[in-house]
């Protein structure tokens, strides 16, 4: 499995390729002010544990980008396969389907848009801090384990919508990395 990830990638090449600020209107051009400010993740950062943070991510999350749809589903899996249960759910709202997404509070794989997982330990960071030229993956039990529960979450999308690519959030305590 280490040798399906590359990277990393500087922050602002990714954003530009993927998600560049001109296009994020279905292809039109726009312009969005951010609605970051510094310390909107503040609440987040206090939580003392990983279930803690959910909540106050998801509500920082509103904020920021309210055209998606953030869901605690850690103890909610999707149930049409295996129980799969990211800890935070994301779905984006698609024009004149708003009803599809009433009530939703799981995992919904056909439906899912991002998944979030969240750890606690650094024990379980599966990417080594300075990659090497052969892997970016760390090589502890915990590590792999990480790296496995986010692979299965994207390979369960990816067959539930038959898509060529999925992004994903992996969170740290206070670091993030988009996958």
């Amino acid at each position: 499995m280490t040798d399906f990830f590359v990277g990393p990638m500087p922050v602002k090449e990714f954003l530009d390729k993927f998600l560049p600020r001109d296009k994020i209107a279905s292809g039109s051009n726009c312009s969005i002010p951010s609605p970051f400010e510094p310390g909107c993740f503040s609440e987040t950062f206090k939580a003392k544990s990983e279930l803690d943070a959910y909540s106050p991510f998801i509500k920082a999350c509103r904020k920021l980008v309210p055209g998606l749809i953030f869901v605690d589903s850690h103890s909610r899996g999707d149930t049409s396969g295996p129980l799969l249960k990211p800890d935070v759910s994301v779905y984006a709202i698609q024009e004149n389907k708003a009803n599809d997404y009433k009530g939703i509070d799981c995992c919904i794989m056909s439906l899912l848009d991002i998944h979030i997982e969240f750890k606690w330990s650094t024990t379980e960071e599966p990417f080594i801090k300075h990659p090497t030229a052969t892997s970016l993956v760390a090589n502890t039990g915990n590590a792999r384990d990480t790296l496995g529960q986010l692979s299965t979450y994207a390979a369960a999308q990816l067959a539930a919508q038959y898509r060529t690519h999925a992004f994903s959030i992996f969170v740290l305590r206070k670091k993030a990395r988009i996958i």
